[in-house]
């Protein structure tokens, strides 16, 4: 089999520490609360982070997996993520506390799918977007252990559940980082595993590829359309699923149980989207399949705000769960498209700037909606209005604009 393949398998294993932390962080956020005798704005803080270190790791996780290759960087991001987590779950005080995450925040940033899809990237070109479709089942599988999450939690508490979580995730990372190779000319291959007899697919959206410098791509319209859409999206789920348990608590009357369980659901929900979007999105404009993803959430997030009870829930799940799916895979597949490969890191470094400028403030905006109003409809409200910009970006004609020869490098 291709090793790209291999590549995407790897990609799915070493995506655990990030799914659980991203995904299941709100179910930490009532026993922090207590622990540390804090607000749930105080301790959305820490969640913030995350969206930190995409600004700050991507780039140069970008760089460095561009310059030296995904194997140095997984294992050096891995045994940060270590560290991180025993001083988090060791912290006594909140700003200790807020070191750790940092800390950790920034081993996730370089361990895992960051680094995992700029690896894979440069092993594919027309089968790409099946490929980032492959590596994204990995967030909906290892969702299926949020509800475990959240009873080790309540069982043993969340120190002791953060140290099985780091354990677990440097045990997994470092052996792997391992495994994964640079690019494919390395080992005497071409991108998808073809030979110059291949025949070329009969309905290809996309030629050989054209790479373009960093420098010409910051003066791409489509770059900055790409950012505003992204950066919107960022807002939007980094709020959302720092909050995610509470909120389905609040809105739809469930119990802090069910509500871990439909979270996990959403990630479950999501995995025909990343499968059926991700290879739409080789055959037709990527961009139209990302307007698509984009359009599916807001028609979640919108049914969660004004739909009471079980109902909004279940259409929140559906909705919200297809179109994420969708967007995992194919943000990546329109990058690759409109820039090529052979800057993919520093490229996808410099469009976390967005989700990292919009994304640091949005679980603490969040929660301070909620302190004061005591309800998450006007914060779902507020993502509603700016999911509505993600859509007119990603159908704006520039999106389809492939990179012309003249530019290449």
């Amino acid at each position: 089999m291709y090793y790209g393949w291999w590549m995407t398998v790897f990609a799915i294993i070493t995506a655990l520490p990030n799914t659980v932390l991203f995904s299941g962080f709100s179910g930490f956020l009532e026993p922090l609360q207590v622990s540390f005798a804090a607000s749930a704005a105080a301790i959305s803080v820490a969640f913030a982070f995350l969206r930190v270190e995409a600004g700050i790791g991507t780039p140069i996780a970008g760089f460095l997996v561009d310059t030296y290759g995904p194997k140095p960087v997984m294992l050096w991001g891995g045994i940060v993520l270590g560290v991180g987590a025993a001083i988090v779950a060791l912290a006594q005080s909140l700003l200790v506390f807020y070191i750790g995450f940092f800390i950790l925040a920034f081993g996730v940033s370089v361990s895992g799918p960051i680094v995992a899809n700029i690896a894979v990237a440069r092993w594919f070109n027309r089968y790409r977007g099946k490929a980032f479709a492959v590596i994204s089942i990995g967030t909906p599988a290892w969702s299926l252990a949020i509800p475990l999450v959240v009873l080790s939690i309540d069982t043993f508490g969340w120190r002791a559940t953060m140290w099985g979580l780091g354990i677990v995730s440097v045990a997994i990372i470092v052996p792997f980082s391992f495994l994964y190779r640079r690019s494919p000319e390395e080992y005497g291959l071409k991108p998808d595993g073809v030979s110059d007899t291949t025949p070329k697919p009969q309905h290809a959206v996309r030629g050989p590829e054209v790479s373009l410098p960093l420098r010409d791509v910051l003066r791409q319209p489509a770059f900055w359309l790409l950012m505003v859409a992204f950066g919107s999206f960022s807002f939007v789920h980094t709020g959302l699923f720092s909050q995610l348990i509470p909120i389905l608590e609040r809105t739809s009357g469930v119990s802090r149980t069910t509500a871990a369980a439909v979270s996990a659901l959403i990630a479950l929900v999501s995995l025909p989207g990343r499968l059926v979007l991700g290879a739409l999105a080789d055959t037709v404009k990527p961009g139209y399949v990302l307007a698509l993803s984009f359009a599916l959430m807001l028609a979640g997030v919108l049914a969660l705000a004004v739909v009471p009870g079980e109902p909004g829930m279940i259409a929140m799940v559906v909705f919200y769960g297809i179109g994420f799916g969708g967007c995992v895979p194919v943000r990546h597949v329109v990058q690759g498209y409109l820039f090529g490969s052979q800057n993919f890191g520093k490229v996808q470094g410099m469009l976390r700037i967005a989700d990292t400028v919009v994304g640091i403030p949005a679980p603490i905006v969040t929660a301070l909606i909620y302190d004061a109003t005591h309800s998450y409809v006007l914060a779902l409200l507020m993502f509603v209005a700016a999911f509505a910009v993600t859509i007119p970006a990603a159908l704006s004609p520039r999106m389809s604009l492939a990179p012309r020869k003249a530019q290449a490098v």
